[in-house]
């Protein structure tokens, strides 16, 4: 993203949204940027490149849906 990055996102959703499930998905994964997303409120972290059943396994279990 040009202008902020996804923690910087995750905060400003949760700052009007607070039950929101975030999912991040993310090139640069770091245990530091995993442990910091987590304790700002995503419910799952996603690296990239990534497979297909990877996205439906987390939709199934975060959101409930297939």
């Amino acid at each position: 993203m040009p202008q902020k990055d996804g923690t910087q996102a995750l905060e400003e959703i949760r700052s009007f949204d607070e039950d929101a499930t975030i999912i991040i998905v993310s090139s640069v994964g770091t245990q530091e940027q995993l442990k910091k997303a987590i304790q700002l409120g995503a419910k799952d972290f996603i690296q990239k490149p990534f497979e297909k059943n990877q996205i439906q396994e987390i939709i199934e279990l975060r959101l409930g849906g297939k």
